[in-house]
């Protein structure tokens, strides 16, 4: 998962850190099923505009588990240019319901 400026675009800053909570194991959906993961969105105005260098984005580009293809998630935000600035955090799929 990234930031990124419109469908189209290309991702801007860091990718999304994938954060490990206990044992992580593959989800299989069958027909009718649904799977969540949590993100979390750090506030790029934390950061010093020198280190962040922020710049706004038009939402998220995200790549499904083994996927090629991504998905675009419109969401409005600003987001750090630098990739030394970390923003996003993934935790892994689960199942719901």
């Amino acid at each position: 998962m990234s930031l990124v400026r419109g469908p189209q675009g290309a991702p801007v800053g860091a990718p999304a850190d994938r954060v490990k909570k206990g044992a992580v194991k593959p989800v299989t959906l069958k027909p009718g099923a649904r799977a969540e993961a949590t993100l979390q969105v750090t506030n790029a105005d934390n950061y010093p505009a020198a280190k962040c260098r922020p710049t706004p984005v038009k939402g998220f580009r995200v790549y499904p588990p083994n996927e090629t293809r991504s998905a675009f998630a419109p969401q409005a935000t600003t987001a750090c240019r630098s990739a030394k600035v970390h923003l996003l955090s993934l935790e892994p799929y689960r199942l719901v319901g």
